[in-house]
């Protein structure tokens, strides 16, 4: 019983933590002035033709006074994508934004993962992986 127990426990920690999708800190090495990024866990699904808006949330102490500069690698970008963000820079007061991405009508079908690059104004800078799925018409 107790054997069985400790595996259900461990199997629940192994979900748990599979369906978090936040970057290692970024910002400082310690203390309040660190941040992440954390994004969708699943894959969001497009049409051929499709735009999605997706929301990336910034987490950090209320202490943190940086504001993070903002990109896309665009060769983490699945071929016929479109990515892009609702700004390049977030002041510290803001704790979200948008990535959309758009598939044209001739996107490679299948699945890939977009990169989002956050720099902070002092410290290490992060990213974190956004799944994205092209589906046919």
């Amino acid at each position: 019983m107790k054997r069985t127990l400790i595996a259900a426990v461990a199997a629940l920690g192994t979900l748990i933590g599979a369906g978090c999708n936040k970057s290692p800190e970024g910002g400082a090495t310690s203390g309040d002035n660190t941040f992440r990024l954390k994004a969708p866990s699943t894959s969001t699904t497009l049409k051929q033709g499709e735009t999605r808006n997706i929301d990336i949330d910034i987490t950090h102490p209320d202490a943190f006074k940086d504001d993070i500069t903002l990109d896309v690698s665009k060769d983490s970008v699945p071929k016929g994508v479109d990515a892009s963000l609702s700004k390049d820079k977030v002041p510290a007061t803001e704790k979200k934004f948008v990535l959309t991405v758009k598939a044209a009508a001739d996107a490679t079908l299948g699945k890939g993962d977009i990169r989002v690059n956050a720099k902070p104004g002092t410290g290490n800078a992060t990213s974190v992986t956004v799944p994205v799925s092209v589906e046919a018409k």
